[in-house]
């Protein structure tokens, strides 16, 4: 019996060590991280919030008792937790911290009570700091260099709060004498910067004189190390060249206008030139003018119009002399660009620009062959193959034509209003083209007559175009009109009514039943 009790007693007291070692074993085991908590300068009257990590790792469930700040709870907080941590798991909890005056320093106890058997209670002290304003300026002197006219540049000061107290910035002040550079978003009133941010002042510089400019931002805040603060601006300009253009009647060997009436305004006809002249171009601060450059800005259409120079255009005067040819019907801008010898071109100026308006009337002959097709343009009353003397300029036969390229039509004193023959084309398929600027009113004819001066032969249809002001008004196919001419017969078109108080002033009367007479003595100087 006692062996028996013996064997029992052994049994029981082994028992009970087992389920011991199973206690021990299941327990949890807090870890806290960190074991401080330093806030530092932080922001006044706002939540800083840190992390405070809560580790188990034990094996059992850790349960939180609670965690609470137990010394300084007017400044510190601490955020939810859960009730239970599992074995190998953690949490973080927020601990918040909300100074309320400057520069004042606070400290606090966060504790933690949980069931861990060895660290039932842990204290965290915590620390930190009213934050404090501080101003920042960036930059403090502000230096644009040389910026060159027609650029423009634009610089940011910008003005932070880079503390931890509310700034006031009472006043931003621009002071400068100069034109050219100009201060955005300067404060007229008081304005108030939280912990962190910002405002900008934008300076900006567009140079329009030879001299060095300067100014002066003063910012005057509740900063209490630095209350004013003053930021130097400095640039200076490097002016463009000042593009001088003239236009003039192109004579032969002329150079530029040089002998000629200057003026920046005309109206030709297709196949006409102005003489270019950039030479009193000049540099405001006496540089030397480096090149020349005529730029068509406007045309009736892409690639038209032409810029000649010639060789001493080029080598003497660095293009700022040459010639302009009209190429298709329509109104032209041409603009002189003058560069100095750091490659700033002139700015954009009506002095730099020459303007090429189309004449009242224009009239383009075609055809299909290539051969001699004649275009005769009638003033009212007069007839076809009325030559006068065939004199330029003085000539009044009512014909203008091949034979009578310029005759001097109403107004005998002036040149303005005649008529001439911008193009006579003898060899090819046109256009032949007769202009006229300030027509009287009344009726114009328009014909077309197959001279064949070459002898060619055959047969060739034709197109007339009517332009009025630049605008085509009337385009007409003879093929349309199952019409075709052969050597030494006439077309008659139509007639061009010009009525100088509508609107448009021109409109054209075609001759729908058109037939070909032949006029073979057309080709003659004396019909």
């Amino acid at each position: 019996m006692f062996d028996r009790f013996l064997f029992s007693l052994i049994i029981a007291v082994h028992s009970s060590g087992c389920a011991d070692e199973e206690i021990l074993a299941l327990q949890p085991q807090i870890e806290v991280t960190p074991r401080r908590l330093a806030f530092g300068q932080a922001i006044i009257a706002e939540p800083n919030v840190l992390k405070l990590n809560v580790a188990n790792k034990g094996a059992g469930v850790l349960s939180f008792e609670s965690i609470s700040v137990s010394e300084g709870a007017d400044v510190f907080t601490s955020g939810q937790y859960p009730a239970d941590v599992g074995p190998n798991q953690s949490i973080e909890v927020d601990v918040v911290f909300t100074p309320l005056e400057t520069r004042k320093p606070y400290t606090g106890v966060l504790t933690i009570r949980t069931n861990d058997p060895e660290e039932k209670q842990i204290d965290i002290p915590m620390d930190g700091i009213g934050g404090f304003r501080r101003i920042s300026v960036e930059p403090r002197s502000l230096d644009f260099g040389t910026v060159d006219e027609g650029a423009g540049r634009e610089r940011d000061i910008v003005i932070s709060n880079v503390g931890e107290d509310l700034l006031t910035i009472e006043s931003v002040t621009w002071t400068s004498t100069s034109t050219d550079l100009r201060a955005e978003n300067v404060v007229a009133s008081a304005i108030m910067l939280a912990a962190r941010t910002s405002t900008t002042v934008v300076i900006s510089y567009h140079p329009a004189d030879r001299f060095s400019d300067s100014g002066t931002i003063e910012i005057i805040s509740n900063d209490e190390m630095e209350p004013r603060i003053e930021v130097p601006v400095f640039a200076k300009a490097n002016l463009a060249p000042r593009a001088i253009a003239w236009g003039c009647q192109t004579v032969f060997g002329q150079i530029g206008c040089d002998g000629e009436d200057k003026g920046r305004r005309f109206s030709l006809g297709v196949g006409q030139r102005v003489g270019l002249d950039g030479r009193e171009s000049f540099d405001p601060e006496g540089d030397t003018i480096a090149s020349f450059r005529w730029e068509i800005v406007e045309a009736p259409a892409d690639r038209a119009g032409l810029v000649f120079h010639n060789g001493d255009d080029i080598q003497v005067r660095k293009r700022a002399t040459g010639d302009f040819e009209v190429t298709d019907v329509g109104s032209y801008v041409l603009r002189l660009i003058a560069s100095d010898e750091r490659g700033i071109p002139s700015l954009d100026t009506p002095e730099s620009r020459i303007r090429v308006a189309p004449r009242d009337l224009q009239v383009l002959l075609r055809w299909n062959l290539e051969t001699d097709v004649d275009l005769h343009f009638v003033s009212p009353g007069g007839r076809i193959g009325d030559y006068g003397s065939g004199q330029i300029g003085t000539s009044t036969g009512t014909d203008c034509s091949w034979a009578n390229r310029g005759p001097n039509w109403s107004d005998v004193t002036s040149k303005f209003d005649d008529p001439r023959l911008d193009i006579d084309a003898v060899s090819s398929m046109g256009p032949e083209i007769t202009s006229l600027n300030e027509p009287q009113e009344g009726r114009y004819g328009v014909f077309a007559h197959f001279c064949d001066s070459k002898s060619l032969g055959g047969t060739t249809s034709l197109t007339v175009e009517v332009y009025s002001e630049g605008q085509l008004i009337e385009s007409i196919d003879s093929a349309d009109l199952m019409l075709s001419l052969s050597p030494g017969e006439v077309w008659n078109v139509g007639e061009i009514i010009w009525e100088p108080d509508n609107s448009p002033k021109a409109r054209f009367d075609a001759n729908m039943q058109p037939e070909a007479l032949y006029r073979p003595e057309l080709c003659l100087t004396q019909p």
